[in-house]
């Protein structure tokens, strides 16, 4: 009876740590990659970045594409793939046996100050 009730008790205390614990981690929201002068793509670490100038010197952010098949976006290595400019987006190109295969390019968004 004692042990189940320590477990209860135990089991409780750490649902309320964790729901009061403020959340320090932010997620990550991406959007497309337009294609402007103010961007440039650069390869750091074995992935492409997507970099711009602001007043405090230079921003980095990892690029990200859906590969076929995924709904998850991951990182775009720089050795597997070519970021080319197509209309006003930028695109990671492959070649498979198929042909070329061609997908949106996303970056991550400086989250906006309150």
């Amino acid at each position: 009876m004692t042990k189940r009730f320590l477990t209860a008790l135990s089991m409780a205390v750490m649902s309320v740590a964790l729901l009061a614990a403020p959340a320090t981690s932010q997620e990550v929201k991406v959007k497309r990659l337009q294609a402007s002068p103010n961007v440039t793509l650069k390869q750091k670490l074995g992935y492409w970045v997507e970099c711009r100038y602001t007043g405090l010197g230079e921003e980095c952010y990892y690029v990200y594409a859906k590969p076929k098949g995924s709904a998850k976006l991951q990182r775009i290595k720089v050795k597997d793939s070519k970021l080319q400019r197509k209309g006003d987006y930028y695109m990671e190109c492959r070649y498979t046996g198929l042909g070329q295969e061609c997908y949106y390019v996303y970056a991550a968004v400086k989250p906006k100050k309150n």
